[in-house]
């Protein structure tokens, strides 16, 4: 049995052909292979478009993530230097 299938990238159609009449399968049996073959093709789509968009969302959120622990880092940063300027290291707190 010889059955070719091409698919192409640009559009979502997927083509099956019998390469002779005594391919094993009825035209209604290949016309319907095709439509359910299809069908899967245009549900991968979908899937892949939305992981994609999920992909883009999940990146944009970890930059943000990323500009605010930065921002709290550099903010802790500072208010530890404003501690040591109060009270320098040499000095201890404690007088008994």
């Amino acid at each position: 049995m010889m059955i070719l299938i091409s698919m192409t990238t640009t559009s979502s159609s997927i083509k099956i052909t019998s390469g002779s009449a005594a391919a094993g399968g009825s035209s209604d049996e290949l016309v319907k292979e095709n439509q359910m073959l299809q069908e899967r093709y245009q549900s991968i789509q979908k899937q892949l478009s939305e992981m994609m968009s999920e992909r883009s969302a999940l990146k944009e959120e970890l930059a943000q993530i990323k500009t605010s622990f930065s921002t709290i880092k550099d903010r802790m940063g500072a208010d530890l230097q404003s501690i040591e300027e109060v009270v320098p290291k040499n000095k201890t707190t404690n007088n008994i």
